[in-house]
Protein backbone atom coordinates (compact mmCIF):
# COMPACT_ATOMS: atom_id res chain seq x y z
CA UNK A 1 0.00 0.00 0.00
CA UNK A 2 1.25 3.41 -0.70
CA UNK A 3 2.11 5.86 2.06
CA UNK A 4 1.07 9.17 2.39
CA UNK A 5 4.79 11.32 1.66
CA UNK A 6 4.23 12.24 5.58
CA UNK A 7 4.03 9.13 6.71
CA UNK A 8 6.34 7.56 4.91
CA UNK A 9 8.84 10.16 5.82
CA UNK A 10 8.35 9.53 9.24
CA UNK A 11 8.90 5.69 8.55
CA UNK A 12 11.77 6.13 6.83
CA UNK A 13 13.49 8.15 9.72
CA UNK A 14 12.13 5.97 12.79
CA UNK A 15 13.76 2.79 10.40
CA UNK A 16 16.95 5.07 10.16
CA UNK A 17 17.02 5.71 14.28
CA UNK A 18 16.23 2.07 14.87
CA UNK A 19 19.13 1.39 12.91
CA UNK A 20 21.23 3.61 14.40
CA UNK A 21 20.20 1.82 17.92
CA UNK A 22 20.71 -1.55 16.78
CA UNK A 23 24.35 -0.35 15.49
CA UNK A 24 25.16 1.25 18.99
CA UNK A 25 23.61 -1.86 20.93
CA UNK A 26 26.05 -4.34 18.46
CA UNK A 27 28.90 -1.88 19.30
CA UNK A 28 27.95 -1.34 22.77
CA UNK A 29 28.04 -5.49 23.42
CA UNK A 30 31.35 -5.93 21.18
CA UNK A 31 32.65 -3.48 23.67
CA UNK A 32 31.87 -5.25 26.64
CA UNK A 33 33.12 -8.61 25.43
CA UNK A 34 36.30 -7.28 24.89
CA UNK A 35 36.54 -5.36 27.99
CA UNK A 36 35.69 -8.33 30.15
CA UNK A 37 38.04 -10.60 28.04
CA UNK A 38 41.14 -8.58 28.95
CA UNK A 39 43.36 -8.28 32.44
CA UNK A 40 46.16 -6.32 30.49
CA UNK A 41 45.11 -2.30 32.11
CA UNK A 42 46.44 -1.04 29.56
CA UNK A 43 43.87 -2.07 27.00
CA UNK A 44 40.73 -0.88 28.15
CA UNK A 45 40.78 2.36 27.94
CA UNK A 46 41.71 1.92 24.17
CA UNK A 47 39.24 -0.11 23.69
CA UNK A 48 37.01 2.06 25.89
CA UNK A 49 37.80 5.48 24.16
CA UNK A 50 37.60 4.30 20.33
CA UNK A 51 34.71 2.50 20.25
CA UNK A 52 32.73 4.66 22.55
CA UNK A 53 33.62 7.80 20.32
CA UNK A 54 32.38 5.58 17.71
CA UNK A 55 29.19 4.68 18.92
CA UNK A 56 28.35 8.56 19.55
CA UNK A 57 30.24 9.92 16.73
CA UNK A 58 32.58 11.93 18.87
CA UNK A 59 35.68 13.55 18.44
CA UNK A 60 37.69 12.13 21.07
CA UNK A 61 37.22 10.55 24.50
CA UNK A 62 39.28 10.37 27.50
CA UNK A 63 39.67 8.44 31.00
CA UNK A 64 40.39 9.12 34.06
CA UNK A 65 40.84 7.74 37.60
CA UNK A 66 40.74 8.69 41.11
CA UNK A 67 43.60 8.53 42.98
CA UNK A 68 43.15 9.53 46.53
CA UNK A 69 46.82 10.25 47.54
CA UNK A 70 46.44 12.86 44.87
CA UNK A 71 43.30 14.03 46.00
CA UNK A 72 42.25 14.12 42.15
CA UNK A 73 41.81 12.47 38.84
CA UNK A 74 44.48 12.04 36.85
CA UNK A 75 43.89 11.09 32.99
CA UNK A 76 45.52 7.87 31.96
CA UNK A 77 44.59 8.80 27.89
CA UNK A 78 42.92 10.39 25.34
CA UNK A 79 41.94 8.64 21.97
CA UNK A 80 40.14 9.16 19.06
CA UNK A 81 37.75 7.22 17.12
CA UNK A 82 40.50 6.42 15.05
CA UNK A 83 42.34 4.87 17.93
CA UNK A 84 45.11 7.57 17.43
CA UNK A 85 46.23 9.08 21.27
CA UNK A 86 45.47 12.97 21.91
CA UNK A 87 48.90 13.69 23.00
CA UNK A 88 49.58 15.85 26.55
CA UNK A 89 46.75 14.86 29.04
CA UNK A 90 48.38 11.76 30.48
CA UNK A 91 49.48 12.09 33.81
CA UNK A 92 47.32 15.39 34.09
CA UNK A 93 45.47 15.36 37.30
CA UNK A 94 42.16 17.60 37.95
CA UNK A 95 41.36 18.01 41.24
CA UNK A 96 38.10 16.35 42.66
CA UNK A 97 35.28 18.80 42.64
CA UNK A 98 36.99 21.52 39.80
CA UNK A 99 36.24 20.99 36.47
CA UNK A 100 33.56 18.48 35.22
CA UNK A 101 36.04 15.58 35.49
CA UNK A 102 36.46 16.60 39.23
CA UNK A 103 32.75 17.31 39.43
CA UNK A 104 31.73 13.95 38.00
CA UNK A 105 34.33 11.96 40.10
CA UNK A 106 32.98 13.52 42.98
CA UNK A 107 29.12 13.70 42.76
CA UNK A 108 29.07 10.60 40.42
CA UNK A 109 26.16 12.32 38.49
CA UNK A 110 26.39 12.19 34.54
CA UNK A 111 27.29 15.61 32.71
CA UNK A 112 25.82 17.17 29.47
CA UNK A 113 27.73 20.12 28.43
CA UNK A 114 26.90 21.07 24.61
CA UNK A 115 28.39 24.30 25.02
CA UNK A 116 31.68 23.90 27.50
CA UNK A 117 31.64 27.52 28.04
CA UNK A 118 28.28 28.10 29.70
CA UNK A 119 29.09 25.54 31.96
CA UNK A 120 30.05 26.38 35.82
CA UNK A 121 32.21 23.79 36.37
CA UNK A 122 34.19 23.85 32.98
CA UNK A 123 38.24 24.66 32.89
CA UNK A 124 39.93 24.95 30.03
CA UNK A 125 43.32 23.78 31.55
CA UNK A 126 43.30 20.48 29.41
CA UNK A 127 42.61 22.12 26.42
CA UNK A 128 45.60 24.11 27.14
CA UNK A 129 47.57 20.61 27.75
CA UNK A 130 46.96 18.81 24.42
CA UNK A 131 45.64 21.98 22.03
CA UNK A 132 42.58 20.35 21.18
CA UNK A 133 39.25 22.57 21.40
CA UNK A 134 36.71 21.61 23.34
CA UNK A 135 33.00 22.67 22.41
CA UNK A 136 30.99 19.81 23.43
CA UNK A 137 31.21 17.58 26.60
CA UNK A 138 29.53 14.24 27.88
CA UNK A 139 30.84 12.84 31.18
CA UNK A 140 30.25 9.67 33.33
CA UNK A 141 31.47 8.08 35.89
CA UNK A 142 33.15 4.80 36.45
CA UNK A 143 31.48 3.06 39.40
CA UNK A 144 32.73 -0.98 40.36
CA UNK A 145 31.10 -2.34 43.21
CA UNK A 146 29.17 0.86 44.29
CA UNK A 147 32.84 3.02 44.60
CA UNK A 148 33.51 5.96 41.94
CA UNK A 149 36.81 4.60 40.73
CA UNK A 150 36.94 7.40 37.52
CA UNK A 151 35.58 9.22 34.75
CA UNK A 152 34.61 8.75 30.99
CA UNK A 153 34.16 11.79 28.88
CA UNK A 154 33.57 12.22 25.11
CA UNK A 155 34.23 15.39 23.35
CA UNK A 156 32.86 17.21 20.31
CA UNK A 157 29.36 15.09 19.03
CA UNK A 158 30.01 15.22 14.80
CA UNK A 159 26.42 15.86 14.68
CA UNK A 160 23.72 17.18 17.26
CA UNK A 161 24.14 17.59 20.69
CA UNK A 162 24.75 15.03 23.07
CA UNK A 163 21.60 14.31 24.60
CA UNK A 164 20.04 11.13 27.26
CA UNK A 165 20.24 8.46 25.00
CA UNK A 166 23.86 8.61 24.50
CA UNK A 167 24.49 9.50 28.62
CA UNK A 168 22.69 5.83 28.87
CA UNK A 169 24.64 3.89 26.15
CA UNK A 170 28.01 5.86 27.49
CA UNK A 171 27.02 4.50 31.21
CA UNK A 172 26.53 1.08 30.50
CA UNK A 173 29.75 0.82 28.82
CA UNK A 174 31.61 2.79 31.61
CA UNK A 175 29.91 0.22 34.18
CA UNK A 176 31.52 -2.91 31.97
CA UNK A 177 34.61 -1.05 31.93
CA UNK A 178 34.82 -0.19 35.43
CA UNK A 179 34.06 -4.00 36.38
CA UNK A 180 37.19 -4.67 33.74
CA UNK A 181 39.37 -2.40 35.90
CA UNK A 182 38.45 -3.50 39.09
CA UNK A 183 39.44 -7.14 37.81
CA UNK A 184 42.41 -5.99 36.57
CA UNK A 185 43.30 -4.49 39.70
CA UNK A 186 42.24 -7.66 41.69
CA UNK A 187 44.77 -9.44 39.06
CA UNK A 188 47.59 -6.86 39.18
CA UNK A 189 47.02 -7.17 42.85
CA UNK A 190 47.21 -11.13 43.46
CA UNK A 191 50.50 -11.10 40.94
CA UNK A 192 52.27 -8.82 43.17
CA UNK A 193 51.18 -10.56 45.78
CA UNK A 194 52.29 -13.92 44.27
CA UNK A 195 55.87 -12.78 43.11
CA UNK A 196 55.94 -10.76 46.96
CA UNK A 197 55.66 -14.78 48.57
CA UNK A 198 58.01 -16.34 45.65
CA UNK A 199 60.64 -13.45 46.63
CA UNK A 200 59.94 -14.56 50.39
CA UNK A 201 60.79 -17.72 50.04
CA UNK A 202 63.84 -17.24 48.42
CA UNK A 203 65.30 -15.13 50.56
CA UNK A 204 64.54 -17.53 53.51
CA UNK A 205 66.18 -20.28 51.15
CA UNK A 206 69.04 -18.00 51.00
CA UNK A 207 69.03 -17.02 54.40
CA UNK A 208 68.69 -21.24 55.37
CA UNK A 209 71.62 -21.93 52.31
CA UNK A 210 73.92 -18.94 54.20
CA UNK A 211 73.64 -20.55 57.63
CA UNK A 212 74.35 -24.14 56.71
CA UNK A 213 77.26 -22.73 54.31
CA UNK A 214 78.48 -20.37 57.45
CA UNK A 215 78.65 -23.13 59.74
CA UNK A 216 80.64 -25.67 57.29
CA UNK A 217 83.05 -23.00 56.02
CA UNK A 218 83.71 -22.16 60.16
CA UNK A 219 84.12 -26.16 60.49
CA UNK A 220 86.36 -26.62 57.81
CA UNK A 221 88.55 -23.62 58.14
CA UNK A 222 89.13 -24.48 61.77
CA UNK A 223 90.46 -28.20 60.65
CA UNK A 224 92.27 -26.94 57.63
CA UNK A 225 94.04 -24.15 60.09
CA UNK A 226 94.90 -27.21 62.43
CA UNK A 227 96.18 -29.63 59.83
CA UNK A 228 97.63 -27.63 57.49
CA UNK A 229 99.14 -24.50 58.91
CA UNK A 230 102.54 -26.49 59.92
CA UNK A 231 103.46 -27.74 56.24
CA UNK A 232 104.67 -25.03 54.68
CA UNK A 233 106.66 -24.05 57.75
CA UNK A 234 107.63 -27.76 57.88
CA UNK A 235 108.37 -27.58 53.98
CA UNK A 236 110.54 -24.42 54.13
CA UNK A 237 112.02 -26.02 56.82
CA UNK A 238 112.90 -29.75 55.19
CA UNK A 239 114.63 -27.54 52.39
CA UNK A 240 116.77 -25.75 54.76
CA UNK A 241 117.54 -29.06 55.74
CA UNK A 242 118.67 -30.41 52.35
CA UNK A 243 120.62 -27.74 51.39
CA UNK A 244 124.40 -29.42 53.17
CA UNK A 245 123.81 -32.31 52.05
CA UNK A 246 125.15 -34.23 48.97
CA UNK A 247 122.64 -35.01 46.57
CA UNK A 248 122.64 -36.00 42.98
CA UNK A 249 122.02 -32.93 41.16
CA UNK A 250 118.59 -34.26 39.25
CA UNK A 251 117.51 -35.73 42.40
CA UNK A 252 117.76 -32.74 44.76
CA UNK A 253 115.98 -30.97 41.81
CA UNK A 254 113.11 -33.54 41.93
CA UNK A 255 112.92 -33.54 45.92
CA UNK A 256 113.37 -29.62 46.34
CA UNK A 257 110.60 -29.03 43.48
CA UNK A 258 108.13 -31.50 45.59
CA UNK A 259 108.76 -29.78 48.73
CA UNK A 260 107.83 -26.14 46.86
CA UNK A 261 104.48 -27.59 45.56
CA UNK A 262 103.90 -28.89 48.90
CA UNK A 263 104.19 -25.45 50.41
CA UNK A 264 102.82 -22.93 47.87
CA UNK A 265 99.68 -25.51 47.69
CA UNK A 266 99.73 -25.65 51.50
CA UNK A 267 99.65 -21.79 51.65
CA UNK A 268 96.98 -21.65 48.80
CA UNK A 269 94.86 -24.37 51.29
CA UNK A 270 95.53 -21.93 54.39
CA UNK A 271 94.69 -19.08 52.23
CA UNK A 272 91.07 -20.50 50.86
CA UNK A 273 90.11 -21.09 54.93
CA UNK A 274 91.08 -17.87 55.72
CA UNK A 275 88.49 -16.52 53.39
CA UNK A 276 86.08 -18.91 54.13
CA UNK A 277 85.86 -18.20 57.49
CA UNK A 278 86.16 -14.53 57.21
CA UNK A 279 83.37 -14.52 54.28
CA UNK A 280 80.96 -16.44 55.49
CA UNK A 281 80.85 -15.39 58.85
CA UNK A 282 77.64 -13.88 60.57
CA UNK A 283 77.64 -10.17 60.12
CA UNK A 284 74.78 -7.83 61.41
CA UNK A 285 73.03 -5.68 58.85
CA UNK A 286 72.72 -2.41 59.05
CA UNK A 287 71.89 0.96 56.94
CA UNK A 288 75.02 1.46 54.47
CA UNK A 289 75.58 4.57 51.72
CA UNK A 290 77.10 2.43 48.85
CA UNK A 291 79.68 5.34 48.13
CA UNK A 292 81.51 5.07 51.07
CA UNK A 293 81.34 1.16 51.15
CA UNK A 294 82.70 1.68 47.31
CA UNK A 295 85.18 4.32 48.61
CA UNK A 296 86.25 2.00 51.60
CA UNK A 297 87.11 -0.47 48.73
CA UNK A 298 88.86 1.83 47.19
CA UNK A 299 91.40 2.49 49.97
CA UNK A 300 91.89 -1.62 49.97
CA UNK A 301 92.89 -2.04 46.82
CA UNK A 302 96.48 -1.17 44.92
CA UNK A 303 95.37 0.94 41.61
CA UNK A 304 98.36 0.99 38.98
CA UNK A 305 99.36 4.14 37.73
CA UNK A 306 98.83 2.90 34.19
CA UNK A 307 94.95 2.53 35.27
CA UNK A 308 93.06 5.82 35.14
CA UNK A 309 89.92 5.51 37.41
CA UNK A 310 86.44 7.35 36.87
CA UNK A 311 83.63 7.19 39.15
CA UNK A 312 80.17 8.84 39.11
CA UNK A 313 78.74 8.22 42.42
CA UNK A 314 75.09 9.25 42.59
CA UNK A 315 75.35 11.60 45.79
CA UNK A 316 71.01 11.28 46.69
CA UNK A 317 71.32 7.26 46.63
CA UNK A 318 69.15 5.92 50.02
CA UNK A 319 71.07 3.89 52.34
CA UNK A 320 70.60 0.05 51.77
CA UNK A 321 70.31 -2.35 54.64
CA UNK A 322 73.64 -4.68 54.21
CA UNK A 323 76.22 -6.05 56.02
CA UNK A 324 80.09 -4.90 56.05
CA UNK A 325 80.91 -7.35 53.25
CA UNK A 326 79.47 -5.65 50.92
CA UNK A 327 82.57 -4.06 50.89
CA UNK A 328 84.02 -7.50 50.45
CA UNK A 329 81.89 -7.96 47.23
CA UNK A 330 83.38 -4.34 45.94
CA UNK A 331 86.76 -5.15 46.70
CA UNK A 332 86.24 -8.86 44.66
CA UNK A 333 85.34 -6.99 41.71
CA UNK A 334 87.48 -4.17 41.61
CA UNK A 335 90.57 -6.55 42.15
CA UNK A 336 89.68 -8.39 38.69
CA UNK A 337 88.86 -5.73 36.81
CA UNK A 338 92.71 -4.32 37.94
CA UNK A 339 94.25 -7.61 37.38
CA UNK A 340 92.68 -7.32 34.01
CA UNK A 341 94.09 -3.79 33.24
CA UNK A 342 97.19 -4.62 34.76
CA UNK A 343 99.51 -5.62 31.97
CA UNK A 344 98.62 -2.45 29.37
CA UNK A 345 96.96 -0.38 31.39
CA UNK A 346 93.13 1.46 30.48
CA UNK A 347 90.52 2.68 32.17
CA UNK A 348 88.13 1.92 35.37
CA UNK A 349 84.95 3.26 35.49
CA UNK A 350 82.59 2.74 38.55
CA UNK A 351 79.03 4.37 38.79
CA UNK A 352 76.23 4.01 41.49
CA UNK A 353 72.35 5.14 40.67
CA UNK A 354 68.85 4.02 41.24
CA UNK A 355 67.65 1.64 39.52
CA UNK A 356 63.90 1.98 39.23
CA UNK A 357 61.89 2.90 42.36
CA UNK A 358 62.99 0.22 45.04
CA UNK A 359 66.59 -0.69 44.15
CA UNK A 360 70.04 0.69 43.50
CA UNK A 361 72.77 -0.15 41.22
CA UNK A 362 76.48 -0.64 41.37
CA UNK A 363 78.42 -1.00 37.96
CA UNK A 364 82.28 -1.58 37.57
CA UNK A 365 83.47 -1.69 34.12
CA UNK A 366 86.70 -2.27 32.87
CA UNK A 367 87.88 -1.70 29.26
CA UNK A 368 90.77 -4.78 29.51
CA UNK A 369 90.78 -8.03 27.51
CA UNK A 370 87.38 -9.50 28.06
CA UNK A 371 85.61 -12.16 29.06
CA UNK A 372 84.42 -15.11 26.16
CA UNK A 373 81.07 -16.00 26.41
CA UNK A 374 81.98 -19.52 27.18
CA UNK A 375 83.61 -18.12 30.22
CA UNK A 376 81.06 -15.61 31.10
CA UNK A 377 78.40 -18.80 31.62
CA UNK A 378 80.68 -20.37 34.05
CA UNK A 379 82.01 -17.15 35.72
CA UNK A 380 79.66 -17.56 39.30
CA UNK A 381 80.29 -21.41 39.15
CA UNK A 382 82.94 -22.41 42.33
CA UNK A 383 86.45 -22.65 41.75
CA UNK A 384 86.07 -21.67 38.12
CA UNK A 385 88.75 -19.39 37.25
CA UNK A 386 90.98 -18.09 34.55
CA UNK A 387 94.32 -17.49 36.23
CA UNK A 388 96.70 -19.81 37.50
CA UNK A 389 97.57 -17.68 40.95
CA UNK A 390 93.05 -17.25 41.43
CA UNK A 391 90.88 -19.67 44.28
CA UNK A 392 87.96 -20.00 41.69
CA UNK A 393 86.11 -18.66 45.16
CA UNK A 394 85.28 -15.20 45.13
CA UNK A 395 82.36 -14.75 42.04
CA UNK A 396 80.73 -17.49 42.95
CA UNK A 397 80.88 -15.79 46.67
CA UNK A 398 79.80 -12.48 45.92
CA UNK A 399 76.84 -14.19 44.06
CA UNK A 400 75.70 -16.17 46.57
CA UNK A 401 76.34 -13.53 49.44
CA UNK A 402 74.06 -11.02 47.26
CA UNK A 403 71.12 -13.20 46.99
CA UNK A 404 71.17 -13.66 50.70
CA UNK A 405 71.42 -9.94 50.77
CA UNK A 406 68.44 -10.15 48.30
CA UNK A 407 70.19 -8.74 45.58
CA UNK A 408 72.16 -10.03 42.12
CA UNK A 409 74.81 -9.36 40.30
CA UNK A 410 74.71 -9.62 36.04
CA UNK A 411 77.83 -9.48 33.66
CA UNK A 412 77.84 -7.82 30.88
CA UNK A 413 81.21 -8.72 28.06
CA UNK A 414 82.45 -8.25 24.61
CA UNK A 415 85.91 -9.65 24.18
CA UNK A 416 88.62 -6.87 23.35
CA UNK A 417 85.75 -3.82 24.50
CA UNK A 418 84.47 -4.36 28.18
CA UNK A 419 83.32 -6.05 30.70
CA UNK A 420 80.78 -4.97 33.28
CA UNK A 421 79.82 -6.17 36.77
CA UNK A 422 76.03 -4.76 37.59
CA UNK A 423 75.30 -4.76 41.78
CA UNK A 424 71.43 -4.48 42.13
CA UNK A 425 70.49 -4.24 45.95
CA UNK A 426 67.38 -3.24 47.29
CA UNK A 427 67.09 -0.21 49.21
CA UNK A 428 63.90 -0.65 51.29
CA UNK A 429 61.60 -3.96 51.90
CA UNK A 430 59.29 -4.87 49.18
CA UNK A 431 55.72 -3.87 49.39
CA UNK A 432 52.46 -4.34 47.32
CA UNK A 433 51.20 -1.55 45.30
CA UNK A 434 47.93 0.34 46.50
CA UNK A 435 45.69 0.26 44.51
Amino acid sequence: NDLPPTELAELVEANRQLANRVNKLQSLFEISRLVSSTLQMAEIPRLLLQRAAEIVQAECGSLALIDKQRSGVVFQLAYDAEGTEVKGLRNFVMPLGEGIAGLVAETGQPVIANDVSQHPAWSPLSDQMTGFTTKKLMAVPLIAEGTIIGVVELLNKKEGDFDQNDVDLLSLVASSVAGAIQNARQYESLKQANQALHQAHKQRVAAERWAVLGKAAANLAHRINNTTTLIPIAAQHTLELLAPVELPPELRADIEGNLERIRRNSLYTVELATVLLRRFRKDPTDAHDINELINKALTLVELPTNIRLVTHLDPDLPPVDTSDLLTDVFVELLGNAIKALSPTGGLLRIATFRAGQNKVSIQITDNGPGITAEDVSKIFNMFFTTTPTGLGFGLWWVKTFLEQQRGEITVDSVPNEHTTFTVTLPHNLPSLRSF
